[in-house]
């Protein structure tokens, strides 16, 4: 069972209102983990279809999926208490689609599928969806392209020194010294691996944040790996154990922060998403640790990675 819990810490500083003198308070108080549960609206009528397989990026507006600024300001306002970062909003909307403006929406898969996610995203948060159904629906969505674009990848299996892996750094801290782990590192898509000497096994802890601007999640995830007949491919731990912290800053310097941790069996990948309403993206972090055991091969693996 997945737990979450939340706290906040209130945080008043002068950038907040910079025409008047204001000292700092801090307070500490607590919070629930709540979800928007507004009824869908009268159904909007549906955006302009995608486009082709060759140009899944262009529009034929100023905004991505024909929108215009007001629908865009309008929708995040109504899911955000009406806290709107409308530079930032309306030039991550502006068409062509640029997926590095969403956060980690586009890691590990097809850049056409992250654009359809989102404009899935859009379409129910314009019809005013529970943000619960927005982020169900979008993460099956995501997990299918990530898979999609997994199996078709690595067909064959993954290479020793595929960019998959990222970069070997030692790193003696991590599992048991007699088996001589290795924490490998790529800073550019935050993955890290856990190795052992023998060669045999690897996880992949992950984490990142992506936006739907009207909607932000951080997420942590972990991957298992075992080498069969010489070839790397996904396969399943007896356990995955993932553990994640987020925090975030609203425009009024109040800052929050999220846990969740989760606990699978007999299986090969483990994700868990924090989402948050409300808050500044550019404030928003992950922190993500994971470990995975497997009878057919002593000791525990385990990682940590942080976004960004």
């Amino acid at each position: 069972m997945t737990t979450v819990k939340c706290s906040s810490i209130k945080l008043f500083t002068c950038f907040a209102i910079p025409m008047f003198l204001c000292a700092t308070l801090l307070t500490v108080i607590g919070c629930e983990n709540a979800q928007n549960t507004v009824s869908p609206n009268e159904l909007r009528p549906a955006m302009n279809a995608p486009a082709d397989e060759t140009t899944p990026f262009e529009d034929d507006g100023t905004y991505l999926f024909g929108l215009t600024a007001n629908e865009i300001l309008d929708t995040i306002a109504f899911y955000n208490e009406g806290q709107v970062d409308s530079a930032y909003a309306l030039d991550a909307m502006r068409a062509p689609f640029d997926v590095t403006k969403f956060g980690s929406l586009g890691d590990e898969i097809e850049e056409k599928d992250a654009y359809r996610v989102l404009e899935s995203a859009w379409q129910m948060a314009l019809n005013r969806m529970p943000l619960d159904t927005i982020l169900a629906e979008t993460r099956a969505q995501r997990d299918a392209a990530s898979d999609a674009w997994f199996n078709a990848t690595y067909a064959n299996g993954i290479p020793d020194n595929d960019p998959y892996w990222g970069n070997i750094v030692p790193n003696a801290s991590v599992g048991s010294p007699s088996e001589m782990p290795m924490v490998i590192i790529n800073p550019g898509t935050n993955k890290t691996t856990v190795k052992n000497a023998d060669e045999d096994r690897k996880i992949k802890q992950r984490a990142g944040v992506s936006t739907f601007l009207f909607v932000t999640t951080a997420s942590g995830e972990i991957t298992y790996h075992k080498k069969v007949l010489g070839i790397w491919v996904r396969a399943k731990a007896d356990t995955l154990e993932l553990d994640v912290t987020s925090t975030a800053i609203n425009g009024l310097g109040i800052v929050s922060v999220q846990t969740a941790n989760d606990t699978d069996s007999n299986e090969s990948k483990l994700r868990l998403e924090l989402a948050w309403s409300a808050v500044l993206y550019s404030g928003v972090t992950s922190d993500s640790c994971g470990s995975a055991t497997d009878s057919a091969n002593p000791g525990t693996l385990a990682a940590c990675e942080q976004y960004p």
